[in-house]
């Protein structure tokens, strides 16, 4: 078994001989003949058991057990405990969850606490199977039946090789002690309904059906890898980012096949689900929203703009006054600068971020606020002609999600300044002005 231990690792590249591995360790038969493999492959690794507290005493002696296994090995030992029921409770989730939860976040806090390369655990080729059958049970996509990864990000699993009977039978040879868990053997979770009455009918089909399953495992894993690769060359053809601003070009869909699975995959990395897919697939219009956990979609046109949550917000305040002595004021997204000149400039900028306006045409406070449906102003340049401002927007083929970010300074009521857009005729700088107020719009560097 050490020799298909080091054939796997070397076919898989989990570990080099130089790394240092944290073993998740229960005191059940797989994780303690994981770390009598690796103590014989002469690997520098340290033990890491967390007690749940579901068990009652059996837990504590769960734990006892992995303390003196850790020191028979020779090597360092961490551990922890957990009120896991209470917090399931608190988060209103199963007790597995929660359980793997708490494990795995432990374990990568001592992972980069304490300098491990990597963390082992001992899954092998019967818990592949069971993941995969009940994945396929709940409803699933290729990752889901395609079985555990030998490794992801830095969770490795140097036992997928090997199946239950083969890590039992090298226990038994090697005279090794180990904790047996009674909830093993209830069919209270539905993993151990799937162990004991799906896998038999199985075995019965196929006797070799952890050798099959082994093959099915790794050719799912390449069609996934071709998957992938053509999904990322889709991403390429058909979508952008700008800065935080992702946008997806959903009419080139029509040139796919299986464009509902292709916009999942574009779109499931910003936290968006099946159901709102098929929503936007199944006619949604201009100016829709969609919201995940972490973004928001809008519908602009014929492309799908995505952006963070903490993007939209604009800190609650959609409304500055700007008092006469004023010199900046601070908005989410940048800030303006006011200078007050005794007279008219020898030059007026070109840039559209800089607006120089007649001082005596003003009535302080100014006031800074978002724009709203029915805005009109005169364009500078074009007398006595009034414009809606969401005209001027679709003009200049605005985004929807760039017209949210659009700030109006108006003096009296009236817009004077589309603020890094266009200047209002009515308050620009002629002959008849003698002071000037010259306002400055700086953009957060990074941010779109």
């Amino acid at each position: 078994m050490l020799k298909l231990l080091e054939y796997y690792n070397l076919q898989h590249l989990l570990f080099k001989p130089t790394d240092r591995i944290l073993v998740a360790v229960s005191g059940g038969i797989d994780s303690v003949v994981l770390c009598y493999l690796l103590k014989q492959l002469g690997a520098e690794f340290a033990i890491a058991h967390c007690n749940f507290q579901l068990r009652g005493e059996e837990s504590d002696l769960d734990a006892v057990f992995v303390k003196g296994l850790a020191k028979e090995l020779n090597v360092s030992h961490f551990a922890t405990k957990f009120d896991t029921e209470k917090l399931a409770d608190e988060e209103a989730t199963s007790i597995q969850i929660m359980a793997r939860e708490l494990r795995y976040d432990w374990l990568e806090d001592i992972r980069q606490a304490m300098n491990f390369d990597c963390i082992a655990t001992a899954h092998h080729t019967n818990d592949s199977i069971e993941t995969a059958l009940y994945n396929l049970a709940k409803g699933s996509g290729i990752r889901g039946v395609r079985g555990i990864l030998p490794r992801h990000d830095f969770i490795i699993h140097p036992l997928l090789f090997a199946d239950k009977d083969m890590i039992l039978e090298y226990g038994k040879k090697n005279e090794i002690a180990y904790r047996e868990d009674a909830s093993n053997a209830t069919d209270k979770y539905m993993r151990n309904k799937i162990r004991h009455q799906i896998i038999p009918v199985l075995k019965e089909i196929n006797p070799a059906l952890e050798k099959t399953s082994r093959q099915t495992f790794n050719n799912l894993r390449d069609v996934e890898t071709i998957y992938l690769w053509a999904i990322n060359g889709i991403r390429q053809q058909i979508m952008s980012r700008n800065e935080q601003i992702n946008t997806v070009d959903f009419k080139a869909l029509d040139y796919y096949p299986a464009k509902e699975t292709i916009l999942y995959e574009l779109l499931r990395p910003f936290g968006f689900n099946s159901s709102q897919v098929m929503q936007l697939l199944n006619g949604g219009k201009s100016g829709s929203q969609f919201i995940s956990s972490s973004h928001r979609l809008i519908i602009d046109h014929e492309q799908y703009v995505i952006h963070p949550l903490k993007d939209n917000q604009v800190d609650g305040q959609t409304e500055y006054l700007i008092e006469y002595e004023q010199e900046e004021i601070h908005l989410p997204k940048g800030k303006l600068n006011l200078t007050h000149l005794d007279k008219r400039p020898d030059q007026f900028p070109t840039t559209s971020n800089i607006a120089c306006i007649d001082l005596a045409k003003l009535v302080f406070p100014l006031k800074l606020r978002r724009w709203k449906d029915g805005d009109q102003f005169q364009p500078f340049g074009m007398k006595g002609q009034h414009k809606k401002v969401q005209d001027y927007f679709s003009d200049k083929k605005l985004s929807i999600l760039e017209k949210e970010r659009v700030w109006i300074l108006e003096s009296n009521g009236v817009i004077c300044w589309i603020v890094d857009h266009r200047l209002d005729e009515r308050f620009k700088v002629d002959e008849t002005t003698s002071r000037v107020l010259v306002i400055k719009w700086e953009a957060q560097v990074g941010v779109f």
